[in-house]
């Protein structure tokens, strides 16, 4: 007991929300808060209409409503107590998954949440420790070097690879599989200068993004399609 206290402490150093699941009987027995950045706490469970003692399989349905669209499947991997007893019988004690929701505050931010789960030496059960971290910063730091990683490999009037990135993409296709055999188109605009002389250069650049539109329309996964003039 010692040793899990000291447990719970250090999780919750690290979280926002810690509780204690048992899931062999779906229940969670005591209530929980979630510290805000005030130092505060919000009772989680009131934020679905819950107390404790209360089904943990119940909670998990309720919360599902305040979790978006596109992260539903990876919450959904942890939200039964079915689901994790079936976990921790193929040997694994430790599970995480991170999704996008609001808080006990309505706040939208990015969780972690890893379940812990042990087997009580007395009753046998399967006991979990869940523990919600706040990862919205560093989930916004990813998504800032994704962008700028991809500003630097595209052209951003386009849409497709720039010239650096479209060359190094070809020769690495091409020195892979060199036992494959590959086609190689070159398009380009007639009279483009003409276009941008008579019509002007915004409507030349329409020109190009529709070009480039077209040409995407039709590209494969595994094509590569790059602006390769200036």
């Amino acid at each position: 007991m010692q040793y899990e206290k000291r447990y719970r402490q250090a999780v919750m150093s690290e979280s926002i929300v810690v509780y204690q699941v048992n899931f062999s009987k779906d229940l969670i027995e005591e209530e929980f808060s979630q510290r805000t950045e005030d130092d505060e706490e919000v009772k989680v469970l009131s934020a679905v209409s819950l107390h404790a003692p209360c089904s943990y399989n119940e909670y998990c349905l309720r919360w599902s409503r305040r979790v978006a669209d596109d992260c539903m499947s990876a919450y959904r991997r942890l939200d039964t107590c079915e689901k994790l007893l079936k976990i921790y019988a193929r040997g694994i004690t430790s599970a995480s998954i991170e999704y996008r929701t609001r808080d006990a505050t309505e706040k939208g931010i990015w969780v972690n949440k890893t379940v812990q789960m042990m087997e009580d030496e007395e009753t046998k059960d399967i006991l979990g420790l869940v523990c919600l971290k706040d990862i919205t910063k560093q989930r916004e730091k990813e998504i800032y070097a994704r962008e700028m990683r991809k500003k630097a490999t595209m052209d951003l009037m386009t849409g497709l690879l720039n010239h650096v990135s479209g060359e190094m993409a070809i020769r690495e296709r091409l020195l892979s599989r060199q036992d494959q055999e590959y086609a190689l188109f070159v398009f380009d605009v007639d009279e483009f200068k003409s276009i941008n002389d008579r019509r002007g250069h915004q409507f030349g650049d329409a020109v190009l993004k529709k070009t480039a539109d077209i040409l995407l329309s039709v590209c494969r996964m595994k094509d590569v399609a790059a602006r390769m003039g200036g």
